[in-house]
């Protein structure tokens, strides 16, 4: 989140300004998405997009510990760029045996 709020920060008074977030469960499956405006193009390699803050060296781990954390939970995160918008995906799989008011 913190991401897409700086780089929609970034983008020029003229330019559209948006964050989408959308979230639902289906199956055993929780899906998350979150949609931005982004003026830079993002270029990913290798599950690892690189930071374009300052001090860049401290930082552009985030997108690599949401795929682990995806991946651990038999799931999987995506990141894409097209015609300005930035998409990040991530489906985690839930705990089948808890009752669903308490995936939560």
């Amino acid at each position: 989140m913190d991401n897409a709020f700086e780089a929609v920060a970034r983008l020029p008074k003229s330019e559209t300004h948006f964050i989408k977030i959308a979230s639902k469960v289906k199956d055993s499956y929780w899906g998350i998405a979150c949609k931005n405006s982004a003026d830079e193009k993002v270029f990913k390699t290798m599950d690892h997009i690189p930071s374009t803050k300052n001090d860049a060296d401290l930082h552009g781990v985030g997108t690599q510990q949401i795929v682990e954390i995806a991946h651990k939970t038999g799931g999987y995160a995506t990141f894409a760029q097209k015609n300005g918008v930035f998409t990040a995906t991530v489906m985690l799989k839930l705990d089948e045996e808890k009752p669903k008011e308490e995936r939560t």
